[in-house]
């Protein structure tokens, strides 16, 4: 597992945990803060966001031996990667146009692909187990709603919303057909369970009073 440090300086710095053992070592300690992202599909790469003069780019780091590489680089900032099934793209935010947007890009080709869409911003990007549809959260009419869109930016489709409140955080279901999101409204949050097509719904967890980004465990 992942995680970041404070050290004493107060400079952050990501971390490798074995669960098992308890043994830790430092694999990002360069730049000012830091957001780990997800791992590669076969465990060997670690991806993150690191900031450097206030611009934030992504790298990602060998798991075993430390190499650690940039992947993406450009005006504005760069952060929340999350690699698809595959290994072969990222999924990533970044603020390049003017709002934080969602976008695509093929690992160790130049140029990328944005896939939201709509004058508001998107986060928190997720892959479908298939590799065929990125979920995310996007602004829309002053609130936040959960989309998906394919990879090369078609497709896209509003799949959860609510007049009273956010919907946030999406994650795939390990068969693709569902999706668990955080609704939100004042004091007040719950987890649901939505059809990828946003016809059946059914609530998961409720009254709670700040629950958030839900991830789904892999099928066994």
């Amino acid at each position: 597992m992942a995680g970041l440090h404070l050290l004493p300086d107060r400079q952050p710095v990501v971390y490798l945990r074995n669960v098992l053992t308890g043994a830790e070592k430092e694999v990002i300690r360069f730049g000012g803060s830091k957001t780990p992202g997800g791992f590669s599909p076969d465990g060997a790469w670690l991806y993150a966001g690191v900031s450097q003069a206030g611009n934030s780019d992504i790298y990602r780091v060998r798991v075993v031996g430390g190499t650690l590489e940039k992947v993406e680089d450009g005006w504005g900032l760069e952060v929340s990667p999350s690699p698809s099934p595959d290994g072969r793209r990222i999924a990533f935010v970044s603020d390049r146009s003017g709002s934080p947007q969602i976008y695509v890009k093929t690992i160790g080709t130049a140029g990328e692909t944005r896939i939201s869409n709509g004058a508001g911003y998107a986060t928190s990007p997720s892959w479908s187990p298939a590799g065929d549809r990125i979920a995310y959260t996007a602004r829309s009419g002053g609130r936040f709603i959960v989309a998906t869109a394919a990879p090369d930016g078609s497709g896209h489709r509003e799949v959860a919303s609510a007049p009273d409140g956010d919907c946030e955080d999406p994650s795939f279901s390990p068969d693709g057909r569902s999706l668990v999101y955080t609704f939100r409204k004042k004091d007040y949050s719950a987890l649901k369970i939505i059809s990828t097509d946003g016809r059946r719904q059914r609530t998961l967890v409720s009254g709670l009073r700040d629950a958030g980004s839900p991830a789904w465990s892999p099928g066994r």
